[in-house]
């Protein structure tokens, strides 16, 4: 990955260069080398970068032609097609970075080339003749960018806290968007005001008579047709193959993929043997202790391993076992200040860095994951029952809901409430869940002081009830963008999500219903395509994974105390967080699994009101530091 920055001032003022030069300073931490300028006019565009591709040796950004300045942190995944469209040559092309194509592509279409390239992506472009400022985000937000506005211009940078190095810039805390964050909910904003996240999927322009935003990304869901069910599977492999073999571009080192006993990941980590060599491929597993028991959920289990070694062996993957180190705590601060957002995700942060670790240890400098599967090509299973009601197909209904009903891990009130459930008023639903999944009350294992508790329910958005709008909504608000910057900064490993793709989304969300769930069948398409190269025993488990299960073991419950005394030493996290609740609750800390009423206190509220009060707390002091 890579950092950008930039200003833009209409009355051309001298200090644009030097305040470009501030912005990436401050994102130093995001890229190798020094940063460099260019500046035309009202406009001064920068870059530092971070090489991971094998045509980024031949980046020379920022770029400038035809008019126009361009600044992008970029990896194109249809590269070659581009290259074909813009008739370049393709001995020329060989010595072309992604970003050089980019600036052909938009040279040759303006935003149009939008609807044109794939891949993960941020960028700006100036041009000098409209003296207009164009920043732009990847359909689901995998690279970061952010901007504030000023009197006569416009500034931009990949993470907010370049953003603090502008003299005059009135920026602060966002407290709502903070109580929102501890309440469970991730908001679109940057946390702090006067700082604006460009969203995914979003083409924005800035000019001297104002500025205007666009989502450019609107997906079709108008379900395609095939003639045959081999048209489906190998439309379904042929996807898949082109997601996955895009994101083994790399300057050096071996691939290196998650591998758990699920779908997402032992498609990703296959498919990449199978067009790289299964000995090319290492693939991690992360696992509990040697020894460890609990007692994990209903058709839960602790420990993915063995399953997941079957997936190795049958495709010849190197694999390797991690099991953990103890040291998410410490991980959590540094990936809060990299991420530049609240991170709270400590109960996963464990074995996530661990299998970074293996991953440098084996020169890899590249991670897959099989992220955004459930909302790609992985989608379906029960859910599809909710949207056979809201069209009125009733006959289809009974019959897929008692096919369903035969498979021994669904239970009638399951298929209930996935039918139902968006015809149920929210209180409602929420009361349901907490009887049959044990959830406790809401109010009961947050930590949102009442008055926090209240301002954050006015603002809750409510989900869309089609399963596939839904699939959108979480797609369009998954943003990774930062975490993948913090990931990459503090655990020196770039992650990359195949079943993210472009391609692979599109393709996803035109599947027939008949495609996603089918005689009781869950994800009849997935099971077929994918059974050249998925075993059978984990196309056809009827239990999952129970992901970090020895979560309470990993943590340190005097240190977790340390951190919640620091917090409460904040008077705004004192007044949003109710710091004394947090010790009541460390004073339970399980030995084993103790139902889900306590990991959702311990395991997601906890985490999500310390790393609240640690963001607020790192957030004063950029912006003491901004105004010292």
């Amino acid at each position: 990955m890579t950092a950008i920055g930039g200003c833009v001032d209409w009355t051309q003022k001298a200090t644009i260069q030097s305040d470009c030069v501030s912005i990436l300073g401050v994102q130093s931490a995001y890229f190798a080398g020094r940063p460099r300028v260019r500046t035309t006019q009202c406009a001064s565009l920068g870059i530092g970068l971070f090489r991971s591709l094998p045509e980024d040796r031949f980046d020379n950004q920022p770029l400038g032609a035809g008019g126009v300045s361009l600044v992008a942190d970029i990896r194109l995944d249809n590269r070659d097609e581009l290259i074909s469209l813009l008739r370049i040559d393709p001995a020329l092309a060989k010595e072309m970075a992604d970003s050089n194509i980019l600036l052909q592509a938009w040279l040759r279409w303006a935003e149009d080339c939008l609807d044109r390239i794939v891949g993960d992506y941020a960028f700006a472009a100036f041009s000098t003749e409209s003296r207009k400022l164009t920043l732009v985000r990847d359909p689901i937000g995998e690279r970061p960018l952010f901007y504030a506005t000023r009197t006569d211009g416009v500034a931009f940078s990949s993470t907010p806290r370049g953003l603090l190095t502008l003299e005059g810039l009135a920026a602060g805390l966002d407290l709502a968007a903070l109580g929102a964050v501890a309440a469970g909910s991730r908001p679109a904003g940057s946390y702090l005001d006067g700082i604006t996240k460009v969203q995914p999927g979003e083409c924005i322009t800035f000019s001297p008579v104002g500025q205007h935003s666009r989502s450019y990304w609107q997906p079709s869901l108008e379900p395609f047709e095939l003639q045959k069910t081999d048209d489906y599977v190998q439309a379904f492999r042929d996807v898949l193959r082109i997601s996955v073999a895009s994101r083994l571009r790399r300057e050096r080192g071996p691939i290196c993929s998650d591998l758990s006993s699920g779908l997402d990941s032992s498609a990703v980590a296959s498919t990449a043997g199978m067009i790289a060599g299964g000995d090319q491929v290492t693939a991690f597993t992360a696992a509990p202790r040697e020894g460890f028991s609990t007692n994990p959920p209903r058709l839960r289990f602790p420990d993915e391993s063995d399953l997941a070694s079957l997936t190795a062996h049958k495709n010849g993957l190197k694999h390797r076992i991690v099991r953990p180190s103890g040291d998410g705590l410490s991980r959590m601060r540094a990936m809060l200040s990299a991420n530049q957002d609240p991170y709270y995700n400590y109960v996963n942060l464990g074995w996530i860095g661990d299998i970074a670790d293996a991953t440098r240890e084996e020169g890899g400098i590249i991670g897959l994951t099989g992220e955004y599967g459930n909302q790609t090509l992985h989608a379906g299973g029960i859910r599809v029952l909710g949207d056979l009601i809201s069209q009125g197909a009733w006959r289809t209904w009974m019959r897929e809901a008692r096919l369903t009903s035969r498979n021994p891990h669904v239970r009638w009130r399951g298929i209930l409430m996935n039918s139902f459930e968006n015809l149920l008023p929210g209180p409602l639903t929420a009361a349901l869940y907490r009887r049959s999944m044990g959830f406790g009350r809401r109010e009961d294992s947050t930590f949102l002081r009442p008055q926090w508790i209240k301002k954050t329910a006015e603002r809750e958005q409510t989900d869309p009830s089609d399963y596939y709008l839904e699939r959108v909504y979480l797609l369009r608000t998954s943003d990774m963008g930062l975490l993948r910057k913090g990931h990459l900064s503090q655990l020196g490993v770039e992650q990359r999500a195949p079943l993210g793709d472009r391609r692979a989304i599109e393709f996803g969300l035109r599947l027939p219903r008949e495609q996603l769930l089918s005689g009781g069948e869950f994800r009849p398409l997935a099971r077929r395509a994918l059974a050249d190269r998925i075993p059978a025993e984990v196309l056809n488990a009827t239990s999952r994974g129970y992901q970090g299960a020895d979560w309470f073991e990993q943590f340190n419950v005097g240190e977790i105390r340390g951190m919640v005394e620091e917090i409460a030493g904040n008077s705004i996290v004192r007044d949003m967080i109710d710091v004394e609740k947090m010790h009541r609750a460390l004073d339970a800390w399980p030995t084993s699994f103790e139902g889900f009423d306590v990991y959702q206190r311990l395991a997601i509220d906890l985490p999500m009101a310390l790393g609240t009060g640690l963001f607020i707390v790192e957030a004063e002091k950029w912006l003491a530091g901004r105004l010292d």
